[in-house]
């Protein structure tokens, strides 16, 4: 079977038109590859950061609950005491925001909460994690019981923490 000469010149540049759009494709593959690492980096280091953030926050609150087990309390009150972060009357909605909003925009958190004391190798090149106390008024327990007398009054309090995670700019 002979082919004539027309027909083998016609198919010269087909193969390398085709291996073109081949390197072409596995080119946008490779891309789109790199893009996919890229971005689940960024959301795993972006979960790291969340977890360190609680971790330093619950690390703050534990640190918290054990200071309001001490025998004596600073007094609290609407300036935040001495360390600025044990407060009584609290107002978190000055301007009508959420509460959420309030401590997240509005508390200033350097001046006006405590800093949570460290120990060595816990979050280690982390910000020190801060807290406030808020003091509510006393709550009786009214009827609490036929055979026993009712409780003291007892004090409630509120813990509000933030941490940081491994990042200056993500809280």
């Amino acid at each position: 079977m002979k082919m004539s000469l027309s027909a083998v010149h016609s198919q010269k540049g087909i193969s390398l038109v085709v291996s073109l759009l081949i390197l072409v494709m596995v080119t946008l593959l490779a891309l789109s590859v790199v893009n996919t690492s890229i971005f689940e980096e960024r959301m795993a280091g972006n979960t790291r950061d969340r977890s360190l953030a609680f971790e330093s926050a619950e690390y703050a609150m534990r640190e918290a609950q054990s200071f309001l087990s001490a025998a004596v309390l600073p007094p609290f009150t609407t300036t935040g005491g001495s360390t600025g972060g044990y407060y009584r009357d609290l107002n978190t909605s000055p301007t009508g925001q959420t509460e959420e909003v309030y401590w997240r925009d509005n508390h200033n958190w350097t001046a006006n909460s405590v800093a949570a004391t460290k120990v060595s190798g816990v979050l280690s090149g982390q910000t020190q994690p801060r807290y406030v106390i808020e003091e509510y008024p006393a709550i009786s327990c009214v009827g609490y019981s036929k055979k026993w007398p009712p409780p003291p009054p007892r004090n409630v309090y509120k813990i509000t923490a933030r941490g940081q995670g491994g990042l200056p700019n993500r809280w």
